[in-house]
């Protein structure tokens, strides 16, 4: 985990205009520098201003998500140049404004919370992941009433807690924690799934000798149960799921004797062949009859 609010503190520092600045003077990139103490403080270093003793910001100030750093270090340096309140907002004010437009100054914000996302974001694959998964906005994490975070994988579609004191500490590897917790849980639930449902032993039936009527119908159940579903294809919308199958019918055995015409069977022989057409002539004065072929004899 490292130290996410001491890196987060120094970054914000390095956004923002102070009381003393030197505003022609070219940005320097490394200006602060920010450090835990053993007191739960932190130090923030300057290379710009000096202070007659360690400039120390309470560790509780910067878990608070709602902390402005870059006002209250403004107004330090204003006490510390003997500058009024109203002065320091004229002075620092306007250029944290172009920086921050919604209020003029940026909050220390869920700091553990978006190392947790960025770390595990840039780590990968996990254990379960499958080839292409690929999801940007794939972990969530977040603190609750109780005081530990809930992470969210909406990948896996899985959920757990990880406590603050864990991820405050800096030697905390949260990726291999959260592999190690999918291996973990996947072998319980596997364990889990055989102590339930055992899986149904056929071979050891036949030790047993004819099954009864009863264990016929179990082995048919089982039989069901363990035949595996068949393909199916999903169709969304943003608020409907379609589920289309492919299913086939299946004949028993025996069933039929031979091939049958599924064609409409004809009851009337003169419906395949038309009567013919007969026509009576005379020939030398005596009569016979005349067949005329009209091509479908």
């Amino acid at each position: 985990m490292g130290d996410p609010f001491a890196e987060h503190a120094t970054f914000i520092l390095q956004q923002g205009t102070y009381p003393g600045d030197m505003l022609t003077r070219h940005r320097d990139p490394e200006r602060f520098c920010v450090y835990h103490t053993m007191e739960d403080k932190y130090v923030i270093l300057d290379r710009e201003h000096r202070f007659p003793e360690d400039l120390c910001v309470p560790g509780r100030y910067l878990r608070d998500p709602d902390f402005a750093l870059d006002c209250w270090y403004a107004r330090q340096l204003g006490e510390l140049y003997g500058y009024s309140p109203r002065q320091v907002r004229d002075h620092s004010g306007r250029a944290m404004e172009s920086w921050y437009p919604e209020n003029g100054c940026q909050t220390m914000g869920p700091v553990l919370a978006d190392r947790v996302i960025e770390i595990l974001s840039a780590y990968g694959p996990y254990p379960l992941d499958s080839d292409d998964c690929v999801l940007p906005d794939r972990f969530e994490c977040e603190l609750t009433e109780d005081g530990t975070y809930e992470l969210r994988d909406y990948a896996l579609a899985y959920k757990t807690s990880v406590s603050m004191d864990q991820l405050m500490n800096p030697h905390f590897e949260v990726a291999n924690w959260y592999a190690r917790k999918l291996t973990c849980v996947y072998e319980a639930l596997c364990a889990g799934l055989s102590e339930n449902n055992p899986e149904y032993n056929t071979l050891k039936l036949l030790d047993q000798g004819p099954l009864s009527e009863e264990e016929c119908k179990l082995d048919e159940l089982a039989q069901e149960l363990y035949t595996p579903l068949p393909d199916a294809k999903f169709m969304y919308s943003e608020t409907h799921l379609f589920v289309v199958e492919l299913n086939g019918q299946q004949i028993p055995a025996g069933t039929y004797p031979a091939l049958q015409r599924g064609a409409a069977v004809t009851r009337d022989f003169k419906r395949l062949i038309p009567k013919p057409v007969i026509v009576v002539v005379h020939i030398n004065g005596k009569p016979a009859r005349a067949l005329l072929d009209s091509g479908s004899l």
